[in-house]
């Protein structure tokens, strides 16, 4: 029995004409597909015609048909009704349980790709996305039916490039990525587009200083701080250090606090971190560190004492304020005396003529504005921020005296005093204290120092200058004058009787012998006389009851009011009667 065979042909035509956006990827693009396995894959958009001939090889004849319910017969076309997987099944006439599909997969989807950022830094604001460092773009593809013909991207705009490996981006800026595929039988996938932008800069970290001078001294009061910048996804942390400190966080405008550097040598240390965690490069600064206000002394120049803790001065001295700063130097000097309104140092000043305490507060200002004193304050003035000195003004000389020891007569205006007489001066001063006492007599000579009582023992008036010093050279004087009475009285006596003819000694034995004295400056005071060696005895108006043929001496001393002694000695004898 000869065989029949059937043959039904299926052959595909384009209805459109299809374009897209690659240069010629593949070979044909017809929009059919058979695979390995003989798989029969078209777009699910295009048509089906049916032809038919008795061999393999043979005239192929459109097959024709007509709507059912009409007579009308014509070649139509046979539209699939989607995506998904068609069969035309036919039946063996002479065997019906054997049947046959012929299956047209009907591909309808293009491919779906998929990207995927690969970096742990990853930041969003506003609706942007950042990359950091190490940015691995990795794209995946996948379809559901006829597979992939081609996977495309195209990265900035240098154009559509087939996509074979990992994509790293590590260029700053904004990037745009696109990137489609192509299936086997022309599905073209919509292009997908991403935009973001890759930063692989850090931060800059800009240190400012308000108060400094040219060799990178500041002070307390000198303000530091950052001024912070990013150029894309903004400053997430800044960080510093003094010295070897810890790491602290900066808060942003913030002055960085000093007040607890030492003066001397300083470093700060500093960098900042965007939110990519790109790290800038740590900075430093090197500085010093200025905290101690000048060192300030005040020199006397002139008369100056000192008693414990207060200091006099006289109406000559004038103060003189030294200042020293161990770093910026000195910038001003400034003054107050008794709470006045402060004044600027320029010269040494005299204090005010005005005896008595004053008060004078001075203090130092460097070129980094330290202000006040550094050191040790006189606790009674502690409350100020400078220092102050408590002067006493002195502008008297000591308060001078005199008196005589021994021996003094007053004739009228003139006071008499002995050789033996003391001239003892006396001084005192209640503000600095006495320095010395010096003399000078009748105006001549140098200045004698006084530490003792003194007498004058050459006769007539005398003028002592008794001069003062006190402790801060103030002089004061007085002078005394006087009469030194050096000479004794004179003494005369005279007989009752006349002496015998011819012997000028001899005497009547009831002769009386009349004592007398004159002094030429004062005045005789007592006188006194023996007879024969005997004991003293005061004249009291004459002298009798001597006894015959007797040999007398009779010493006479005659003082005056002074003390001054003359001495005069009488001999004679006595007759028989």
């Amino acid at each position: 029995m000869k065989k029949k065979y059937f043959l039904l042909l299926v052959t595909f035509l384009f209805i459109f004409l299809f374009s897209f956006n690659v240069n010629a990827q593949t070979d044909s693009l017809s929009g059919t597909y058979v695979d390995e396995e003989g798989k029969y894959y078209q777009q699910a958009e295009l048509p089906v015609y049916l032809h038919i001939s008795t061999s393999p090889n043979g005239e192929k004849i459109p097959l024709s048909g007509k709507k059912v319910g009409e007579k009308e017969v014509s070649v139509e076309t046979i539209i699939l009704d989607g995506h998904g997987i068609h069969i035309l099944k036919h039946s063996d006439g002479k065997n019906p349980r054997n049947s046959y599909e012929y299956v047209i997969y009907a591909d309808g989807l293009p491919p779906k790709s998929t990207s995927k950022f690969s970096t742990p830094y990853v930041y969003r604001k506003k609706g942007t996305t950042f990359y950091g460092q190490d940015l691995k773009i990795t794209l995946d593809v996948k379809d559901q039916m006829s597979g992939v013909e081609g996977f495309y991207f195209n990265l900035d705009g240098m154009g559509n490039q087939p996509y074979t490996n990992t994509i790293v981006v590590d260029s700053e800026g904004d990037h745009l990525l696109k990137y489609f595929s192509i299936d086997k039988v022309g599905n073209v996938e919509a292009e997908n587009t991403k935009e973001f932008v890759v930063d692989v800069s850090p931060p800059i970290s800009t240190y400012n200083i308000v108060g400094i001078n040219s060799e990178n001294v500041i002070s307390l009061g000198t303000k530091i701080y950052f001024t912070l910048e990013d150029n894309s996804v903004g400053v997430a942390n800044t960080f510093y250090r003094f010295d070897e400190q810890s790491w602290k966080p900066y808060y942003n405008k913030r002055n960085l606090p000093l007040q607890n550097l030492s003066d001397g040598n300083h470093t700060l240390h500093f960098y900042s971190t965007d939110y990519l965690k790109n790290e800038e490069t740590k900075q430093s600064f090197a500085f010093y560190l200025d905290r101690t206000a000048p060192i300030m002394s005040a020199d006397v120049l002139g008369d100056k004492f000192i008693v414990g803790q207060q200091v006099y001065f006289s109406g000559r001295t004038k103060l003189k304020l030294t200042a020293v700063d161990n770093k910026s130097g000195v910038k001003e000097v400034w003054y107050s005396i008794d709470g006045g309104d402060w004044a600027q140092y320029n010269d040494p000043f005299y204090l005010p003529s005005k005896s008595g305490l004053h008060t004078i507060r001075y203090y130092a200002i460097d070129n980094t504005e330290n202000k006040g004193v550094e050191g040790a304050i006189d606790p009674r003035f502690d409350t100020y921020r400078h220092n102050v000195s408590a002067v006493y003004v002195d502008l008297t000389g000591p308060k001078l005296g005199y008196n005589y020891q021994g021996k003094t007569f007053k004739k009228g205006d003139v006071l008499y005093i002995s050789p033996e007489t003391n001239l003892r001066l006396t001084a005192t001063d209640g503000e600095s204290g006495l320095q010395n006492v010096t003399y000078k007599l009748n105006g001549q000579g140098e200045e004698i120092n006084y530490d003792s009582p003194f007498n004058v023992r050459e006769s007539g008036m005398q003028s002592i200058e008794i001069i003062g010093y006190d402790n801060v050279n103030n002089r004061n004087t007085i002078t005394t004058t006087f009469a030194v009475d050096a000479e004794a009285p004179t003494v005369f006596y005279h007989f009752s009787t006349l002496p015998d003819e011819g012997r000028d000694t001899a005497y009547p034995s009831y002769v009386q012998l009349f004592l007398g004295a004159q002094d030429g400056q004062t005045n005789t005071e007592q006188i006194y006389y023996r007879i024969n060696g005997s004991a003293k005895r005061l004249y009291n108006g004459k002298i009798s009851g001597f006894a015959k043929n007797k040999s007398y001496t009779i010493l006479v001393e005659v003082k005056d009011k002074l003390g001054n002694i003359a001495e005069e000695e009488i001999i004679f004898e006595t007759l028989e009667y």
